[in-house]
């Protein structure tokens, strides 16, 4: 098992969420304001005792990715993994510098 390089954390102790609710989350990748980022790869990860991602389909492309998108919902069950590459030569027209929204998932609190 990888150790993942930036927990992240949703505060549910301000939050109520109901059976059936349900919660977008932005994936963001924080690039280079002069280079652009090329492949990413992210995988999350959740208590599926609390939430769920019901398919592939509530994982969405991000408005700030326009190249290869792929992502992987409950395989397994606790996981969503998100992949984007651009394979544009030169890098320099995949036009993905700074702070990229690259996904926005949606989880149903169970």
């Amino acid at each position: 098992m990888t150790t993942p390089c930036c927990p992240v954390g949703i505060p549910t102790a301000t939050t109520i969420f109901d059976v059936g609710d349900t919660l977008e989350v932005e994936v963001r990748v924080q690039g280079s304001s002069s280079h652009d980022v090329t492949a990413f790869q992210v995988v999350l990860t959740f208590d599926p005792d609390v939430v769920r991602v019901a398919s592939d389909a509530d994982c969405a492309q991000g408005s700030d990715w326009s190249s290869s998108f792929e992502c992987t919902t409950n395989d397994p069950v606790d996981e969503v993994l998100v992949v984007g590459s651009c394979g544009l030569s030169p890098s320099s027209g995949c036009g993905s510098k700074g702070l990229l929204t690259v996904a926005t998932v949606t989880f149903t609190a169970v």
